[in-house]
């Protein structure tokens, strides 16, 4: 027999409180469902249970509103079926999915479910694997800032002539990891948002690339001007999925930082564009790296065009999967599945392009063109490879198709596939700056 929500989150609670050195205490000031879990730092968690589908939890608002006034680090724990798995969300993400994703009801509870509406984050499949989720936040919370000796490194170093690149805090090390992945996507002339970033580096909460971002933003200054030259800013490229600009921080960076501050998005916008030209017309990169002693990140590598997976047609020698066929249909009807408003439903199932190709399903919202490519969740590594290039093909079949029909070309395609991406993968889907939406099920 399944359990109840509340019997999930009780012996969820019972396996934090028999773990040695931890602490867990009640906070029914915010929240009967809210718990001060304490180790080596404190963390409140607002554990919600579920034991049946569909995957539907209540998120109360005012307790995410109470727990946004705290000054202590907090997460959402949503938990499903049992204690080992579930999803473990950040304030940053949980404020994204309030904002932007997850319905609010009638009885003040937001409802998120499995699929596009926890699209930002990665379920935990173990207990254990929920442990070490929580000590990266708890972790990053505490070392990725800086402390008051942040600029004390000895003299006649290369760190002190090229900033903190060479430090040993945790935001030091992070900048070292970060900046080849920065150099690779300028090389690719691609931004990359905080939270594609933060994934492929492995940090679970985007904030906290705030410093190292700072600290390669320095290091480039002190570089360019040991050189003689000016080296772009190469941390603008790192930007806010919805506004499409970096952080303030980057306002460090520009001639005039209060002027910055103070103007409309659309002249941040002109003056983070005219930087992104200058980061992907710049050819020393490769010179930056070996001056840092920093090696180029590993390219992924394409799958041979004489691969079984290319050479077959779309839907393999067998026909279309059901599996496929079937998410497709239900995406078709149901566009809130991939963060497109319902109202925009139905899409166009298999709209077919001038050249003879054709993109599983397509949605016209008000001026922009949304293209959907569909994988099952059995999927392999090839056949989601091949999807993320389909999808920048689909992308441009779709402006182009815009610009003949004297359009505006405003067009995306996103990956809608039935499982996770693999790791391996992480890097080619931030190269091409690809949209993915993973774990869609049908309800």
């Amino acid at each position: 027999m399944a359990q109840t929500g509340t019997e999930i989150v009780r012996h969820f609670i019972e396996a934090l409180e028999s773990k040695e050195n931890f602490r867990v205490v009640a906070k029914p000031g915010i929240s009967k469902q809210v718990f001060q879990v304490s180790k080596d730092t404190s963390t409140l968690l607002y554990i919600k249970g579920i034991g049946h589908h569909p995957y539907k939890w209540g998120v109360t608002k005012n307790v995410i509103l109470r727990l946004q006034k705290q000054s202590e680090n907090w997460a959402v724990v949503l938990i499903y079926d049992s204690i080992d798995t579930g999803y473990l969300i950040t304030p940053d993400d949980t404020d994204y999915y309030s904002q932007k994703v997850w319905p609010l009801a009638g009885d003040g509870d937001y409802k998120p479910a499995m699929g596009a509406y926890l699209s930002r984050n990665q379920p935990f499949a173990t207990f254990k694997e929920f442990l070490t989720q929580l000590d990266l936040i708890n972790s990053n919370n505490v070392t990725d800032s800086p402390s008051d000796d942040r600029n004390l490194i000895p003299k006649g170093s290369l760190a002190t002539e090229y900033g903190n690149i060479h430090g040993s805090k945790k935001y030091e090390i992070r900048a070292r990891q970060i900046l080849p992945i920065l150099v690779r996507q300028a090389k690719a002339a691609k931004s990359i948002t905080y939270s594609n970033l933060a994934h492929e580096v492995g940090m679970p909460n985007p904030r906290n690339l705030d410093y190292p971002l700072g600290t390669i933003g320095g290091v480039l200054m002190k570089l360019g001007d040991l050189w003689g030259q000016k080296i772009p800013p190469l941390q603008a490229m790192v930007i806010n999925k919805n506004d499409g600009l970096p952080g303030k921080g980057i306002s460090d960076f520009v001639a005039d930082p209060k002027k910055y501050l103070k103007s409309s998005k659309s002249v941040k916008k002109k003056i983070v564009g005219l930087m992104l030209i200058d980061i992907f017309q710049y050819q020393a990169w490769d010179k930056v790296l070996a001056e840092l002693s920093l090696n180029p990140p590993a390219m992924p590598i394409p799958p041979s065009v004489d691969h079984p997976e290319i050479i077959r047609k779309k839907y393999g020698s067998g026909g279309e999967r059901e599996e496929h066929r079937q998410l497709k249909k239900y995406i078709a009807l149901h566009p809130e599945a991939v963060g497109i408003p319902s109202k925009y439903g139905p899409g166009d199932v298999e709209y077919t392009f001038p050249s003879g190709d054709s993109v599983d399903v397509r949605f016209v919202v008000n001026d922009e063109w949304v293209g959907i490519e569909v994988k099952p969740s059995t999927s392999g590594i090839e056949d989601l490879t091949r999807g993320m290039y389909q999808c920048v093909k689909y992308t441009a079949l779709l402006r182009a198709v815009q610009r003949v029909s004297q359009l505006p070309p405003s067009s995306r395609t996103i990956l809608a596939i039935g499982g996770v991406l693999p790791e391996s993968l992480i890097s080619t889907k931030n190269i091409l700056g690809v949209e993915i939406i993973e774990n869609i099920q049908i309800r």
